[in-house]
């Protein structure tokens, strides 16, 4: 913890990192839960 408060860029770097990941994740698994409506097959 004192390491993330010492180094906020790093931190700030690391949560965009994350955030960027997580979305990407639920922009795949929407369309995938999408077509899956559209196409059930």
């Amino acid at each position: 913890m004192t390491f993330l408060m010492i180094n906020p860029l790093l931190t700030q770097a690391f949560l965009i990192d994350l955030i960027s990941s997580a979305s990407k994740f639920f922009v795949r698994y929407e369309k995938r839960s999408f077509s899956f409506l559209m196409d059930p097959s």
